[in-house]
């Protein structure tokens, strides 16, 4: 079923190992939504990126190439890298493109519990558009670096239709770390630093009040779909702490928070990324393709709200570094954040509007649901039954778990 003609150009896809791959089968739609995808990220990229309008405006495309990308852009949505190349030219030029993954989406769909599925069908519309606010009202005065969004289409309830997005792509020159490795100290480190510049561009904006209008709070982080998965999970978990322990990490998880203690924090609020895990982060590439220490992107905005400065910090270094980077040098991953943070405000005149202590007990507040948040993310990546658990090795598996166990030790401590 392949190629497909876009104009004079052909389409061709590709599967995830690098073969031609049959459209209805091995893509997410078929050649006529395919068609009208490729219309549609020609349009965004003709009034959005002056790059593309300088290169289309002088040469035919030739071929395009639609390739997939496991789990870049988080767990909801399924990417592609979408390549145009340009007739009488080597110049090519690619794009990202995000759609949902329609075999979760019918999952749901067909769930015989009609309060989870309309819970989960809520929440993933809701991140969705999230996602879209975000990247309309803020890149373009935040001192964070983001990919630009160049269209987006509406949601649809409908299976066979898709909410679609297209982006700029950074993942070329970009390397996320190993989600079981977690960062290391000077990894999380430069990820601070970029949140105090984030974060003192929030408060240096004279309109953010306007934009935090528009970025709504968010109440709700945990789903029962997401809680079962969870518990799932851990019981598969081949390792003497969890087994023994496993009735009273189950009850945390079923019976933990509802809503989330950020809206009670007394700190001013800012954007808050939602999810700043380590796979959410890029890193520029070390020569043998490894992540370095310095950042490249923040990606996948699908919680981002209005919310705490605590928020990000606490998931950061609760889920993303071990318990040993977490339980020695906490404050000092903190002060790190602080001295970035007053130097930029001072340079504009400015104070910080809360000090390091308020910062840290903020921390130990959100402490207890960053650990509940961290057992429903980590559910794919230890789950026997999920694509990417079958990745990875022993050795990655015991790392991942020997932080979900520090994690839950130090609840006593919060």
């Amino acid at each position: 079923m392949f190629p497909i003609q876009f104009g004079k150009a052909e389409v061709v896809v590709y599967s995830c190992d690098g073969v031609k791959a049959e459209v209805s089968k091995d893509l997410l739609f078929d050649a006529e939504q395919l068609t009208k995808t490729v219309s549609f990220i020609v349009k965004s990229l003709d009034s959005e990126d002056e790059r593309w309008q300088k290169l289309h405006s002088q040469w035919d495309i030739e071929s395009i190439k639609v390739v997939p990308i496991t789990n870049v852009f988080g767990l909801l949505p399924v990417s592609f890298r979408v390549i145009f190349k340009f007739r009488l030219t080597q110049i090519e030029s690619s794009v990202i493109l995000k759609v949902r993954d329609n075999d979760v989406f019918s999952r749901i769909c067909e769930s015989d519990n009609e309060f989870s599925r309309q819970d989960a069908l809520k929440s993933y519309a809701e991140m969705y558009q999230r996602e879209i606010t975000f990247y309309k009202n803020v890149p373009t005065w935040a001192n964070i670096p983001v990919p630009k969004m160049y269209g987006a289409t509406s949601w649809s309830d409908d299976p066979r239709s898709h909410g679609t997005i297209v982006m700029e792509d950074v993942l070329r020159g970009g390397a996320s770390q190993n989600p079981y490795n977690g960062l290391s100290f000077e990894q999380a480190s430069a990820v601070m630093e970029h949140l105090a510049h984030f974060h003192a561009s929030c408060f240096l904006n004279p309109h953010f009040e306007e934009v935090l209008k528009r970025m709504s709070p968010l109440t709700a982080y945990f789903p029962t779909t997401s809680r079962e998965v969870a518990v799932r999970a851990v019981r598969e978990i081949d390792d003497a702490y969890f087994q023994n322990n496993f009735d009273d990490i189950r009850k945390f998880i079923f019976h933990g928070l509802v809503e989330t203690k950020c809206t009670k924090q007394g700190l001013p609020k800012v954007i808050v990324h939602g999810q700043l895990r380590s796979w959410n982060i890029l890193f520029a590439k070390c020569l043998l393709g490894s992540a370095s220490s310095r950042v490249r992107g923040f990606i996948n905005w699908q919680h981002s709200h209005a919310g705490s400065p605590a928020e990000d910090i606490t998931r950061l270094i609760v889920s993303a570094v071990n318990g040993e980077i977490r339980r020695q040098r906490l404050e000092e991953l903190i002060e790190i954040y602080m001295r970035c943070l007053t130097k930029d405000l001072q340079r504009n005149g400015r104070v910080v509007p809360y000090h390091f202590k308020e910062l840290v007990d903020a921390y130990s507040e959100l402490y207890e649901e960053e650990v509940l948040s961290f057992f429903l993310s980590c559910a794919p990546f230890i789950s026997s039954a999920h694509r990417l658990s079958q990745r990875a090795n022993d050795n990655e598996m015991r790392n991942l778990t020997c932080r979900l166990r520090d994690a839950y030790e130090d609840l006593s401590h919060h």
